[in-house]
């Protein structure tokens, strides 16, 4: 079984990119930005192209469908 303490590195349970989703392995080149999140490399040089918000800090797709389902409907006409 996997040794006591876990993997170094894991403290914060963030053991998975937030842009590409895929876990991290050994080589991998990581980025820690300011906002103190790792990423690969590649993908939050990729992201920082299209966005300059923390990918962590986006609302999740279960999170716009709650907020969306919170706003009145709207009438049309």
């Amino acid at each position: 079984g996997p040794a006591a303490g876990g993997e170094e590195g894991e403290e914060d349970g963030e053991s998975a990119c937030a842009v590409c989703l895929e876990g991290y392995a050994a080589g991998d080149a990581l980025r820690t930005m300011p906002c103190a999140h790792d990423f690969h490399e590649g993908c939050i040089v990729e992201w920082l192209s299209v966005s300059r918000l923390c990918r962590f800090r986006l609302p999740t797709q279960a999170e716009e469908d709650a907020a969306q389902a919170q706003q009145p409907p709207r009438r049309l006409g």
